[in-house]
């Protein structure tokens, strides 16, 4: 009986340790996890910030304040109207 007592308490003892041991690692997986969708969001504003920053107005704005003109080349016009019409 006293085996059988024993046993049992190093299993409770056993069980205690290895959910607290659970219980920690949940803690650093969801703080991780925190970690990461800070980061993912860092990420997609920078994404945004370089996106603006290489956008054609952006760059034609800059070259403007650089002193470059903005020369556009005359295209002829083709009537595609009869094309359309069928």
């Amino acid at each position: 009986m006293k085996k059988l007592f024993l046993i049992l308490l190093i299993c409770f003892v056993i069980q205690t340790i290895l959910t607290s041991k659970t219980v920690t690692y949940g803690g650093s997986v969801s703080e991780f996890e925190r970690k990461i969708n800070g980061l993912v969001n860092d990420n997609q504003e920078l994404e945004l910030l370089v996106a603006s920053q290489v956008s054609c107005a952006t760059i034609a704005q800059k070259a403007t304040q650089a002193g470059y003109a903005l020369t556009l080349k005359a295209e002829p016009k083709v009537d595609l109207s009869v094309a359309l019409r069928r």
